[in-house]
């Protein structure tokens, strides 16, 4: 009886906080509402009114109590910030005949699918030294497996670096190295 009554009051208390946290976010939600409508467009630019906003949905962020209003929070501030974004490049042309950097993501989405293929060319290293014995091969045999699969992981990459190159419309420096890397060993003499 009494753990019963000691998890009702904890249940009780809980309901108790998620109800002061939906008040408190009511309470950010009026004072936004106010704010906006106690001043007039005309008296603020509307960079300083979209950094107001910007600034009352990350405090709603750090104030949020469940997931749900976490998530919620969150969107609202996404959408703020992309707001803010279009208004700062309003007016500002960007030229067309600019080539575009890689950014930092899809630099690293690169690194990722060489990464994989790297894995997999090691992968099937692999497999070729273990079936050596199985299948009865001979050193001969063994090393045009060997060269095969490594002739196609540095195809691969090549083909990798140079359909990355051609989506950013720049070669990166970075990758004109890998890429040229992969054709040296490619083209070694007496390899193949």
């Amino acid at each position: 009886m009494v753990k019963q009554r000691r998890k009702a009051q904890e249940e009780l208390a809980e309901i108790d906080k998620q109800i002061a946290s939906l008040k408190k976010l009511a309470q950010n939600r009026i004072t936004d509402i106010n704010l906006t409508s106690s001043q007039t467009e005309e008296t603020r630019s509307l960079i300083a009114a979209k950094k107001e906003e910007i600034e009352l949905a990350e405090k709603e962020v750090e104030n949020a109590k469940t997931e749900n209003e976490l998530i919620a929070a969150n969107q609202k501030l996404k959408k703020r910030n992309e707001e803010m974004e279009h208004l700062q490049k309003l007016g500002i042309e960007e030229k067309e005949n600019t080539p575009k950097r890689p950014t930092i993501t899809e630099k690293s989405i690169l690194e990722t699918e060489l990464q994989n293929l790297e894995n997999a060319y090691k992968e099937r290293q692999l497999i070729i030294n273990l079936n050596e014995e199985k299948e009865w091969q001979t050193e001969t045999q063994h090393q045009m497996l060997l060269l095969a699969a490594e002739e196609k992981y540095l195809n691969n990459r090549i083909t990798l670096l140079d359909n990355f190159n051609t989506q950013n419309k720049k070669l990166d420096a970075e990758a004109n190295s890998k890429k040229l890397e992969a054709k040296l060993k490619l083209n070694e003499p007496g390899k193949w």
